[in-house]
């Protein structure tokens, strides 16, 4: 499927331009002599879908346009193939680079850092390569994430901690949560994953890796998602088996039934609708939210229209847009904020070289020597045989702009990201209103035997 004309000329390049201007505003013929004045939308199956100026959609069969439009869409989407969103994976596979180095307390692996002090060096090994193998994993995804250790660092931080520590570290950081029920997290101020060692016996820890290992790796997007994507995504990634060091995307299902087995229960499955979860941000951190985040990732990724995720991709490409513009404004206003520092500096050093200057005059004064007489000029004192005051240095005027400018970035460093999330959910719902989406989501699971329902 191809995405709408918009968002598909902002990829485009060379012919691809040429092409995309030509397919804006276009009379479409119909085989009925009828036409229709609209931009192409996207092609789907047998149907294609047209939307006007006025947001109208039109869905045609594609075979009831004339010859030389089904050629004109047809030479779009060929020029487009190159530029068109990976397929969804169905294998990926170990790096090959765990190399562990270090110890007993520290430890270092290609891309983690581990500090392990109680823990057995042949575990540590272990956790390494599924870390490594994890961090690998997400950044292969044709998802525009670009997962690295946060700058300046060379390594992501694993802290493995015995319970005692873990809990009153973890219970100190975060509040309304129990520790003791937790067996891994992702600390977000320190930018470090900690791990109470009691839980690497469970069953399901390589899974609690690789939902923290999305969190960690994705800590720069965490202030611009919505929890439904960041906790959604994390646990469909941990429900991909994990199998002799491949991630079995083309087992997905068969991993997702088994985390509804041993963490969700049986059936029914209430979860959130979406046209709720997609335009709230309401995260009560509760067990139906997890489960609601999993179930809509899980649809975006593996079942939704073409099965490509093409959904999702769009959605972070927009995300990521607004990221990147976000980031040229704070620069902007950080350039002007170390302009304006600057000249605060020099006029401090100017002061106080002025204070000296009247201190040694006032010394001269005070000694009697000297009489003195008043010029017109205002603020000027000439004194008998000595040099005149000199001139206070002026202050720099702090910048009009600077604080409307400071203000004005926040706010429309919030707008943008905002209206970025309110375009990405168009980009995901593709021409659907919110029931006609949350009818195939329920449709596509139920065709699959889980029997899914909304709340």
């Amino acid at each position: 499927m191809t995405l709408s004309i918009l968002h598909r000329c902002a990829l485009c390049a060379g012919l691809a331009l040429s092409l995309c201007s030509e397919i804006g505003a276009r009379d479409w013929l119909l085989n009925s002599g009828e036409s229709v004045s609209a931009d192409f939308y996207f092609r789907d199956g047998d149907e294609t879908w047209l939307k006007d100026h006025d947001g109208k959609l039109y869905v045609l069969k594609t075979q009831e346009l004339k010859a030389e439009d089904r050629e004109f869409i047809q030479r779009f989407e060929d020029v487009l193939t190159d530029l068109d969103f990976k397929s969804w994976p169905r294998q990926i596979r170990s790096s090959g680079a765990s190399r562990l180095t270090g110890g007993p307390a520290s430890y270092r692996s290609n891309n983690f850092q581990i500090f392990a002090a109680s823990a057995d060096p042949s575990f540590v090994s272990e956790t390494a390569l599924i870390l490594e193998n994890a961090y690998h994993m997400i950044g292969s995804l044709p998802l525009p994430l670009d997962p690295a250790p946060p700058v300046p660092l060379k390594h992501f931080t694993v802290r493995m901690l015995d319970r005692p520590q873990f809990e009153k570290s973890f219970g100190s950081s975060v509040k309304n949560l129990y520790p003791e029920k937790v067996k891994g997290a992702y600390m977000a101020k320190p930018r470090e994953l900690w791990l109470p060692l009691d839980a690497t016996t469970a069953q399901d820890f390589t899974a609690t890796l690789v939902h923290e290992i999305a969190h960690q790796s994705m800590h720069d997007w965490l202030p611009l998602l919505p929890l439904w994507f960041i906790e959604g995504f994390a646990e469909y990634l941990a429900s991909v088996p994990y199998e002799n060091q491949v991630f079995r995307f083309d087992q997905s299902e068969k991993g997702l039934r088994e985390v509804l087995k041993t963490r969700y229960g049986s059936p029914p499955l209430l979860i959130t609708h979406p046209a709720r979860q997609l335009s709230t941000e309401n995260w009560q951190n509760s067990s139906q939210d997890y489960l609601s985040g999993l179930f809509l990732v899980f649809y975006l990724a593996e079942y939704d229209r073409d099965g490509k995720g093409t959904g999702l991709q769009a959605y972070l490409t927009e995300i990521n847009a607004a990221r990147e513009q976000t980031e040229t404004w704070f620069t902007e206003i950080q350039s002007m904020a170390d302009d304006y520092n600057a000249r605060v500096r020099q006029f401090r050093s100017e002061m106080a070289q002025y204070r000296n200057e009247i201190e040694s005059v006032k010394s001269e004064l005070r000694s009697g020597k000297k009489a003195f007489v008043r010029e017109s000029a205002p603020n000027r004192v000439v004194i008998a045989g000595t040099p005149a005051i000199p001139s206070r240095p002026v202050a720099p005027a702090q910048p009009t702009n600077l604080p409307d400018a400071v203000l004005e970035g926040r706010s429309r460093a919030v707008n943008l990201i905002t209206s970025a999330k309110q375009a990405a959910v168009i980009e995901l719902l593709q021409g659907r209103s919110f029931d006609e989406f949350a009818e195939e989501m329920r449709n596509a699971f139920h065709s699959r035997g889980f029997a899914v329902e909304y709340r």
